[in-house]
């Protein structure tokens, strides 16, 4: 008799994670710090999408101050830069400077000095490079009241904008519209129709999720009945073997019981007596 095969059946279920894109620091909120040392870091903040705001509307003490921004990259494939745009602006002080330097590098011309006569800039600074120093420099120990809030934003430059394009040009980055903070400059990401589009988009992301679970659950519960069937039949094939049996010698045996059947019934017709009432003529017996 042979032994018992066993088959081992191993299923191994990967499951991975569906999500949406990240992208780092969303809609951060950064404020100038007090320092008497200039630029102490020079440390660049990586932003999609960032708000600015001055310490406080009236500084005592502060000789200077600075921030670096650069433009997060969403894909290696794409070049960005940053766009930025005062939200409010309000300038008393004329011993306090604001610089803003589009190349990021405090060693050239600042690009931008606003003191005090300016009133808020109305146009939206875009970077010459992927970056933009911000720093606040005192000329005199007289300090008033200025402060500020503006609004940076990463761009693609490239004309392919697979994100969102604002009606100003630019490409920003999908989470940041309908998020409560004007990236675009014109408010354009903040419009109802913009928000309805986004909630669109994450509607066919949950249906399509959907769809991946289900069909992950129909493959497993195919793999799982399979697998039953699967052992059932082995089980059967080894019940068989164990009495010497296989499928082709039980069909034989089946065969043969027929055949014996058919047989016995031929011999026993042609030997038994034929009754006297069905004898016509002579009736012999053998």
């Amino acid at each position: 008799m042979e032994g018992r095969r066993r088959l081992v059946l191993q299923l191994t279920i990967l499951f991975f994670p569906i999500t949406a894109p990240t992208y780092p620091t969303i809609s951060s909120t950064y404020t100038l710090p007090s320092t008497d040392d200039p630029c102490p870091s020079k440390e660049s903040l990586k932003v999609t999408g960032a708000t600015v705001k001055s310490t406080k509307f009236a500084l005592e003490g502060l000789n200077s101050s600075c921030l670096l921004f650069e433009a997060a990259k969403r894909s290696e494939n794409y070049r960005f830069k940053l766009a930025a745009h005062f939200e409010q602006f309000h300038w008393e002080s004329c011993s306090v400077i604001l610089e803003i330097f589009l190349n990021g590098n405090d060693s050239t011309r600042a690009v931008t000095q606003l003191s005090c006569g300016n009133k808020k800039p109305e146009r939206q600074l875009t970077s010459l490079s992927d970056s933009i120093l911000f720093k606040i420099r005192r000329n005199s120990t007289d300090v008033g009241r200025f402060g500020f809030h503006l609004v940076l934003a990463s761009y693609s430059v490239e004309e392919n904008c697979v994100d969102f394009r604002c009606q100003t040009g630019l490409c920003i980055a999908e989470n940041l519209v309908c998020d409560s903070v004007n990236h675009c400059s014109d408010g354009s990401d903040e419009r109802p129709r913009a928000c309805a589009n986004r909630n669109m988009i994450g509607n066919k992301g949950k249906v399509g999720l959907g769809v991946v679970i289900g069909l992950t659950l129909g493959l497993l519960l195919l793999c799982v009945f399979g697998m039953v069937g699967l052992s059932i039949c082995c089980k059967r094939g080894s019940t068989l073997q164990r009495y010497g049996e296989t499928p082709t010698t039980l069909a034989e045996n089946k065969a043969d019981q027929r055949f014996d059947q058919t047989a016995s019934t031929v011999l026993q017709n042609k030997y038994m007596p034929v009754p006297p009432s069905q004898c016509v003529g002579k009736c012999e017996y053998k």
